[in-house]
């Protein structure tokens, strides 16, 4: 091969080199442009305690007015309450307690 003929390929290889680098940098580019912007995080979730004061109806079997108080006074000392579930399933529970005395409103279905 004359020295003109190699002159000629050696940049040829080099032409091709140098293309091969800028058509991967374009490609780089181009995935870049494609690809989605990170979202920023997203804020820590903190645990909020509430004291809520809530109405319930409880019913009791029992032999008299005196045992069924007893018992409600005994079960809401210190009672655990599930009521249903937040939106992304988590139960929603609770402790609970009575305020007061418990106010008698039925015996048998009928109204007191």
């Amino acid at each position: 091969m004359s020295n003109l003929a190699t002159h000629e390929f050696e940049q040829a290889m080099c032409l091709d080199g140098h293309a091969e680098r800028e058509r991967e940098m374009l490609m780089h580019a181009a995935a870049s442009l494609h690809s989605p912007t990170p979202k920023p995080p997203a804020p820590e979730a903190q645990n909020y305690l509430f004291d809520l004061r809530l109405m319930a109806s409880v019913r009791v079997q029992a032999t008299s007015r005196a045992e069924a108080r007893r018992m409600i006074a005994e079960a809401f000392t210190a009672a655990d309450g599930n009521f249903g579930a937040w939106p992304n399933g988590d139960p929603i529970t609770a402790e609970a307690a009575m305020d007061g005395t418990a106010d008698l409103i039925e015996i048998n279905g009928e109204s007191i």
